[in-house]
């Protein structure tokens, strides 16, 4: 249900709505990490390191390469119908390989990142026992993020600079503080109740405590968006905070909602297919973005719904068509799997 939440808002945040609506979505990201932490904390079995990064790999990276060879295939053939410039080689290299945020794949390469080092973050949880211990280091982790993350903001300028933001950033400057909040949601599933308001309070007070900060010395509301790419405490203490509230009261939520078989079921498939819904709803960004949409200056929650809709309804129909008339004419049970993996979730 949180994770089906967590798309919800990404879905709606590139609807473009107001300013308002905005800000109170931003915790869509962190959260959907802080739930992968609490997935892979329940699910991890041990394994050889490479055999699991290869699971990943084909869970992330595969679909991610199909998608994006489907859709810029079909750009190339409609050029009209998208306003991207698909001929620049670089744009190309860096999308595929997720250096940068072209096409909202910056995503993917945060979870990527995060689960190639998520084997050693779950060593390193069993072996603190003590929450208010695991807490507290996590936040020195981040602090420290954050004093490097000013730091070469402030001195690393001209050429070096610039390798750094290319080279460096979109990797360092993301695997540390998503890994962190992948960390907090591994801890989360075995947290003492009075750890879960303690982490709820103290991420308020932060966020309290910046936007006062800012406030005073903008004279205006700093949105948390503006300290996003690459993340800040500032950033998170908003997304935590919001995702905290949202974990304490998620037993309830379920209940009510598990009262209602239709709306319970139409969770779970979109919970079990995030990916791919995620994925399907770039394009649909992109041609409501297009210059031959763009003049219709659709309501957000008119662009909502049908990216919405859209994204949902195309997952659907390539599940379906997979396990109706692909699966059952294979025979061998790996390809079997590695299909299943890679197209239904």
């Amino acid at each position: 249900m949180l994770r089906f939440i967590g798309l919800s808002m990404i879905i709606l945040a590139h609807s473009e709505p107001n300013q308002l609506i905005f800000q109170l979505r931003n915790f869509d990201v962190p959260l959907i990490v802080l739930l992968s932490g609490a997935s892979f904390g329940l699910s991890f079995k041990s394994e050889p390191y490479i055999q699991y990064v290869w699971k990943r790999i084909k869970r992330l990276l595969f679909p991610t390469w199909i998608f994006l060879t489907i859709y810029f295939i079909c750009i190339k053939l409609n050029p009209s119908l998208l306003d991207i410039d698909i001929n620049n080689l670089d744009v190309l290299f860096s999308t595929y390989f997720l250096i940068n945020g072209s096409f909202y794949t910056w995503i993917i390469r945060v979870f990527l990142l995060v689960a190639l080092i998520a084997p050693f973050i779950y060593q390193w949880h069993l072996n603190i026992k003590k929450d208010n211990y695991y807490l507290t280091f996590l936040f020195l982790i981040l602090l420290g993020y954050e004093i490097i993350k000013i730091f070469t903001s402030i001195y690393l300028t001209g050429d070096v600079g610039k390798i750094i933001n290319f080279y460096v950033v979109p990797y360092l400057f993301y695997i540390i503080p998503y890994s962190v909040i992948f960390a907090l949601g591994l801890r989360i599933n075995s947290m003492k109740s009075k750890s879960n308001y303690v982490v709820l309070a103290f991420s308020f007070i932060v966020f309290c405590g910046f936007l006062l900060f800012f406030g005073i010395k903008e004279h205006t509301f700093i949105p948390t968006q503006t300290y996003k790419y690459p993340p800040s405490i500032y950033y998170f203490s908003y997304a935590v905070f919001i995702s905290m509230i949202l974990w304490i009261s998620s037993h309830r939520i379920w209940t009510y909602i598990s009262q209602y078989l239709l709306l319970k079921q139409f969770i779970l498939f979109f919970a079990r297919n995030t990916l791919w819904i995620y994925l399907w709803h770039i394009p649909i960004i992109g041609i409501l973005g297009s210059h031959m949409l763009k003049n219709l200056h659709l309501h957000f929650l008119i662009k909502y719904f049908s990216i919405y809709v859209i994204a949902v309804t195309i997952t659907f129909i390539q599940v379906w068509f997979i396990q109706s008339f692909v699966l059952p004419k294979i025979n061998n049970i790996q390809m079997q799997k590695n299909i299943k993996t890679i197209f239904t979730g």
